[in-house]
């Protein structure tokens, strides 16, 4: 466990920096990219989440949120019947490590300006998912004014 100290106006602020596995939610809902994104849509009400990964052979391939869905198909009057996940998912996807310290993994949100990661292992394989309401957990929970 690394330790940042960071100075604000006559207070220091210690860090403590956990590792990500800590912390992600580890029963990621995924899906295929071949599936339909109504099957999207009723798997995201029935697990009751906002967010699937789209997974091949274990590793994320792509993102669809509520968001995705919004733009590209209800936006502009297309039927989710007929669209399959990959045509409107998020292919760019970035990841991080079990073992990426969460200042590391909020770099990299910030940076990607990305509200959701998914973890992986040293494979490739995803293992969890952590979102900026998680961070925002960690920070309330850990973080101390010193």
């Amino acid at each position: 466990m690394c330790s940042d100290q960071f100075s604000g106006s006559n207070e220091v602020v210690e860090i403590r920096m956990d590792k990500i596995k800590d912390w992600m939610v580890k029963n990621v809902v995924t899906i295929s990219k071949q599936r339909t994104v109504k099957e999207a849509c009723e798997m995201m009400d029935a697990h009751d989440v906002g967010t699937l990964v789209v997974v091949e052979v274990k590793k994320p391939i792509g993102i669809l949120t509520e968001r995705d869905i919004i733009r590209q198909i209800i936006a502009v009057d297309k039927d989710p019947r007929h669209m399959k996940v990959h045509e409107v998912m998020t292919k760019q996807v970035f990841t991080v490590g079990a073992d990426d310290d969460v200042a590391k993994v909020s770099r990299e949100m910030t940076l990607h300006h990305v509200k959701r990661l998914p973890v992986v292992n040293k494979a490739g394989h995803l293992i969890g998912i952590v979102t900026s309401t998680d961070m925002i957990k960690i920070m309330a929970e850990k973080w101390t004014l010193g």
